[in-house]
């Protein structure tokens, strides 16, 4: 990609072009080297700030630290959690957890290993039908039934 940036060294507008260079992110207090997309100055060879691809390699780290250590991504606790049809306040009610939690875990937020192992194992109806009858009380009636409505394929596959 090229773009028309300011380029601080050079004092002036320059075409700037991405390249693909190892960096290297602190992801929880541990380094995390992934191939990251910069925008250089293509007469310097400065590196200019690009919000869009900070954010995309900041991602691509901690995609490395969540593979490094199996823990789930913002789409897998968001299936999980639709997958019993829950809003994130109500899944947030049954874990026990803050709803905020469950919003910043969707959103990108990495998950302790706990969470995420519980995450997991949810993810198993067999599991969920164990974990509604033991914390069910945790729920409103409307929600737990949602749940149970979304358990009834799986009842015969125990």
């Amino acid at each position: 990609m090229e773009k028309i940036r300011f380029c601080d060294a050079c004092g002036r507008e320059q075409l700037c072009r991405s390249e693909l260079i190892d960096e290297t992110y602190p992801v929880r207090g541990e380094d995390v080297t992934v191939q990251a997309e910069v925008l250089q100055c293509s007469v310097c060879g400065t590196g200019l700030f690009e919000e869009a691809l900070d954010e995309a390699n900041l991602e691509r780290a901690y995609a490395v630290y969540r593979q490094r250590y199996h823990l789930l991504s913002g789409a897998d606790i968001r299936a999980i959690r639709k997958q019993y049809g829950l809003s994130q306040r109500a899944m947030a009610r049954l874990l026990g957890w803050g709803e905020m939690t469950m919003q910043r875990y969707e959103s990108g937020a990495i998950p302790d290993r706990v969470h995420s192992d519980l995450l997991r194992l949810l993810a198993r109806p067999s599991a969920m039908r164990w974990y509604l009858d033991d914390r069910g009380e945790t729920v409103p009636t409307t929600e737990a039934n949602t749940i149970r409505i979304a358990l009834e394929p799986t009842i015969d596959a125990r």
